[in-house]
């Protein structure tokens, strides 16, 4: 595999959320801990993780949205030397979960797609809207019409096609299939393939559902409590999950072949206990069905599983394993 064009390296974000009046206490609330990532030209990744996980976070992240305490994103030198070719606000571009509030209500599609190009001196001319519009599968007399006369999922492939018209070299999809049908979800991601195949565009496609990630994804990670705890080629996450969390997501997906075996019960936290900001023991500990003694006293680290070195996992139970 060629050279990553984004890396993540031990990423930290925090926020201080005030509760209680603005003479309280902030308190420091660590959404995003140690991540590490790799987006490759060409390539799906998928990010998954239930709410709260910090994926959203993550995601800001990486377009300068979420400031970074600690660690480092770098993104790759194209071949052009230019200052403009390396404006990494222009190479990462974010697609929002909702279109609605991420479009302006009172431009055109036009003035949209205008803005952005003429920021970074790219071709704002009609032509050239029209065409970022058509590789999103929208006409164009899109142009000249308001977000409000669109569905949603035609907002969200304006949305799209806002983010494409930078000619980014990384596009991060937050979430962007979570508010459409599933047929208008089937229509973006087969644009988000042909961007990958096409324009060799590094994806990372966050997404509740496993099954989206399992059929357009080339690799993923799983996050929880703000640390990747898995990640690998996609086939083999599936296939052979290696963290406890994992396997209780994949157990989640509902079967739908006669006499398939029935998911496992989801054990779920113990009340009060996964809200509490997790210490120097692993953070899944008090969700986990094999827990070890030592997962109350340290932290696993990112550890290769036997027999597969691009699968990676942070569990103390692969780390014992021989």
């Amino acid at each position: 595999m060629s050279a990553p064009v984004l890396v993540v390296d031990s990423l930290h974000c925090s926020y201080r959320p005030r509760r209680g009046g603005w003479f309280s206490r902030a308190t420091e609330v660590n959404a995003v801990r140690g991540v590490d990532l790799q987006l490759h030209a060409g390539r799906i990744h998928g990010l998954a993780g239930e709410s709260g996980s910090g994926k959203s976070t993550l995601a800001r992240a990486l377009v300068g949205l979420v400031p970074i305490r600690r660690g480092a994103v770098r993104l790759s030198a194209p071949e052009a030397g230019d200052r403009q070719a390396m404006d990494p606000r222009r190479l990462v571009q974010l697609v929002f979960q909702d279109p609605s509030a991420a479009l302006s209500p009172r431009r055109t599609v036009a003035q949209t797609l205008e803005e952005p190009a003429r920021h970074f001196g790219l071709p704002s001319n009609r032509d050239h809207l029209a065409a970022t519009l058509a590789s999103v599968g929208l006409e164009a007399s899109a142009l000249d019409r308001l977000p409000r006369q669109f569905s949603s999922g035609q907002r969200q492939r304006i949305a799209l096609a806002r983010a494409l018209i930078c000619e980014p070299r990384v596009l991060v999809a937050d979430e962007a299939l979570a508010s459409l049908d599933v047929s208008v979800q089937a229509r973006i991601l087969a644009v988000l393939r042909t961007l990958r195949d096409e324009r060799q565009m590094a994806i990372l496609l966050i997404s509740h559902d496993l099954a989206v990630l399992r059929e357009n994804a080339d690799r993923m990670s799983v996050m929880y409590r703000g640390r990747c705890v898995e990640s690998g080629p996609v086939e083999t996450v599936f296939g052979r999950p290696a963290h406890p969390y994992t396997r209780q997501l994949i157990d989640a997906l509902p079967r739908l072949q006669p006499g398939a075996a029935s998911p496992a019960e989801l054990r779920l936290p113990l009340p009060g206990i996964a809200a509490r900001e997790p210490d120097s023991g692993c953070a899944f500990r008090w969700r986990c069905p094999e827990a070890l003694a030592r997962c109350s006293r340290e932290a696993p680290v990112q550890t290769a599983v036997s027999g597969a070195p691009d699968h990676h996992v942070e569990c103390h139970l692969q780390e014992e394993t021989p």
